[in-house]
């Protein structure tokens, strides 16, 4: 027989295991509910067609079904940059819900919803709730999820067009340089001092360079996408460069 001080250790950790799994229960129960909703905003159609296949992905069934809880702190940009670029190659529907931890649907919902003529290639459950960072919930049973904005543009990189990934680079020490870049999307993310984040800034600064694109790609890119995105979210205390500003005037011209 174990010490009463064991047994009560043994019945907190039981009670831990059951609240876990009691949310769990809640949670799947309001993504079943919402799931069965239509989106809550609706906007224009954009006229698509599908001339590239995506990449298969088991991992997302048949039905390419994507859940991304975001912040309303922290709009996640990026999908609606993506949804833009990709609508002729991979066209992504975006509907918008709001988790019943937030109190009033953001005033970003309206941009971020879409709809596709035709069966979308993918398709994004955008879910605003009071998370730390954006989350991309891939099956809601096993807990297998994607966390950060930038790690999300990795995955669907990899589940995108082919032309949008990044990894398929034949030159490795670029791939490294273009991870770099997307590295210091999730620290600047993360950044709490001023210091911190003007210092990375100044990196992204350093990676355009002179060119019309980051790291001297030829054409706006995933990775051009992730820093606008973090850049957005920063707003004017980002403090940017002639240079950036310009950058991110082209970027708002074909992401928004």
């Amino acid at each position: 027989m174990g010490s009463k001080g064991d047994m009560a250790a043994l019945e907190g950790r039981q009670e831990d295991i059951l609240k876990k799994l009691s949310k769990l229960r809640i949670d799947i129960e309001e993504l079943r509910a919402i799931l069965r909703q239509p989106s809550q905003v609706t906007a224009s159609s954009l006229s698509t067609s599908s001339n590239v296949k995506c990449p298969p992905c088991p991992e997302l069934g048949e039905s390419r079904d994507i859940v991304v809880y975001a912040s309303p702190k922290n709009p996640p940009y990026s999908l609606l940059g993506l949804a833009r670029v990709w609508r002729a190659s991979c066209p992504i529907q975006i509907s918008n819900h709001t988790h019943s931890s937030v109190k009033e649907a953001p005033s970003a919902a309206l941009t971020f919803v879409n709809e596709v003529t035709g069966v979308p290639n993918l398709k994004i459950i955008l879910i605003w709730k009071e998370v730390p960072e954006t989350e991309l919930v891939i099956n809601p049973i096993r807990h297998i999820a994607v966390r950060g904005e930038t790690n999300i543009l990795r995955f669907l990189s990899r589940v995108g067009p082919t032309d949008y990934a990044y990894e398929a680079n034949s030159n490795l020490s670029q791939v490294a340089l273009l991870d770099e870049v997307l590295d210091n999307c999730q620290r600047l993310a993360r950044s709490k001092t001023v210091k911190e984040k003007q210092a990375i800034v100044r990196t992204f600064n350093a990676s355009l360079g002179k060119s019309e694109w980051m790291c001297g790609q030829p054409k706006l890119s995933i990775i051009d996408t992730a820093v606008w995105s973090v850049l957005k979210q920063q707003g004017p205390s980002a403090a940017l460069t002639q240079t950036l500003t310009k950058w991110m005037e082209r970027c708002d011209s074909m992401l928004l």
